[in-house]
């Protein structure tokens, strides 16, 4: 089944598919789309590639987004260029191998339990890898701020 959204909305938002059998997905008319919500295509089993090249508006990834998907291979990150924040995706997706991320340049923040279970991962940028590290050790910075207080 291929999945093609032809909407004018600003908002994804629990869109959850379950078992379909779902193998591609045009994102091509999602260029208003500023957010994705909790849990958009959380449990599509059978999605084995994800491009994003028509969510240049995207500004926040919610948890969940692509949650157990567990035949995605490959993500492309190159159409999410204005993402500022991302956080709990890709949660238990232990087939993906590469998470393509040319397009994050305005990534400024990741948390919760991103990419967490991906254990086929075998590739991320050296830019993507600094702004993880980073925002970690920000986060262990506060922490230890806040346990002296």
């Amino acid at each position: 089944m291929n999945l093609q959204f032809d909407l004018d909305i600003h908002l994804l938002h629990d869109f959850e598919l379950g078992n379909q059998e779902l193998f591609e997905v045009n994102t091509s008319y999602m260029v208003n789309v500023k957010t994705i919500g909790m849990n958009f295509m959380r449990g599509c089993k059978s999605l084995e590639a994800f491009e994003s090249t028509g969510l240049t508006a995207i500004t926040t990834v919610s948890d969940g987004f692509l949650h157990e998907c567990t035949l995605l291979t490959y993500f492309a990150c190159t159409g999410l260029t204005a993402l500022r924040s991302i956080s709990g995706s890709f949660n238990g997706c232990t087939s993906v191998i590469s998470f393509d991320t040319t397009g994050l340049r305005a990534l400024k923040s990741i948390s919760g339990a991103f990419l967490l279970g991906c254990t086929a991962l075998r590739s991320l940028s050296r830019r993507f890898l600094v702004i993880f590290f980073s925002v970690a050790f920000s986060f262990l910075v506060d922490y230890y701020i806040q346990s002296l207080a």
